[in-house]
Order: C-alpha cells, then sequence, then structure tokens
C-alpha cells in the first residue's frame, strides 16, 4: 500500500514517506529535509473565518488533524484531504440553510447552483467547487486506497479555507 504496517513498536514513528518530505528555499532553490514541526505548521497556517459556523470549523479541524497525523501514517493525508471535500458540502448547506434555500435544494449540485442564482457563488466559483462534489462521490464510493501527495493536501486545505471563507464573507453569517 505504500505505508508502514502498524504495530506496537512503530505506531509513534513517522511514517518512512515522511522522511521523504522536504522543505524549498524559494530564495535559493535549495531542499532540506521537513521535520514534523515543518509538516504541522504548512497545515496550520489555514484559517477559517470567525464568521463560519462552528460546525463547518469542527469538521475542518478534524480534517486539518487528520492531514497532521498523516505524519505518522502515510494514508490519513489522503482520508483528511477526502474529508475536505464533505466539509465543503457541509459549508454550502450550512450557508443554503441560512438564506432559507427550498426544500428541493438537496443535493451538493443543487446547492451550489442555488447559491449562484442567489449571486452567493459566481460561475467560477461554482467552475471551482464542482470538482469537490465529484471527488467526493469518487473517495466515498472508492474501491482500493487512493493516496495523495502531501503538497496536494496542503493546496487541498488551503483552498478549502479561501472557499469556505469567501462563501460565509460575502453576505456574513446569519
Amino acid at each position: 500500500m505504500g505505508s508502514k504496517t502498524l504495530s506496537p513498536t512503530n505506531w509513534l514513528e513517522p511514517d518512512i514517506a515522511s522522511s521523504m518530505m522536504l522543505n524549498r528555499d524559494p530564495s535559493s532553490d535549495a531542499t532540506s529535509p521537513m521535520s514534523g514541526t515543518d509538516w504541522l505548521n504548512l497545515i496550520l497556517e489555514p484559517r477559517l473565518h470567525p464568521d463560519v459556523p462552528e460546525e463547518v470549523k469542527g469538521m475542518y479541524e478534524t480534517a486539518r488533524a487528520v492531514i497532521t497525523y498523516g505524519w505518522f501514517y502515510y494514508p490519513m493525508i489522503t482520508l483528511g484531504a477526502e474529508q475536505l471535500y464533505r466539509v465543503l458540502e457541509a459549508a454550502a448547506s450550512h450557508k443554503c440553510k441560512s438564506m432559507n434555500a427550498p426544500s428541493s435544494v438537496k443535493t451538493f449540485d443543487k446547492k451550489l447552483n442555488w447559491l449562484n442564482t442567489k449571486c452567493i457563488l459566481t460561475d467560477e466559483d461554482v467552475h471551482r467547487w464542482t470538482p469537490a462534489r465529484t471527488l467526493r462521490n469518487i473517495a466515498s464510493h472508492a474501491k482500493f486506497q487512493a493516496l495523495h501527495l502531501p503538497s496536494y493536501a496542503i493546496q487541498e486545505l488551503e483552498n478549502a479555507a479561501n472557499d469556505i471563507n469567501s462563501l460565509f464573507r460575502k453576505t456574513g453569517n446569519p
């Protein structure tokens, strides 16, 4: 599977894949081995706006924690990134509910389109959010354990924070 097999002696040790993670100095392009603290700091950087509902913040923090613990068990990086797709759906659901969306607006796709008709999401926003809907479906009906690169998970964490923040800052959180 590409990661360690857990045992009583190795469960608190970094996954072998973690030893391959590198920091890159943008000014010199030099690389150095990444530490667990470096990894944690990357993950803690994106933040949700105070107007984001607490339930969504809790889901986001869970995804963030799972990605963090991927340092010790690499497949958790993928599980955390996949959880972010569900967090985005929860954010859309909360926004629709706060705006009294009709009961027919039940699916992620319909929520995105309804928010677009209400000018909460632009066409560009919907285009950016749509892959999360597709990827959420793929992850939820998986036939094998996918493995994402750490850089992908970090980018998804940042993208999710930006999209969720934008959703709740545009019109506030009633």
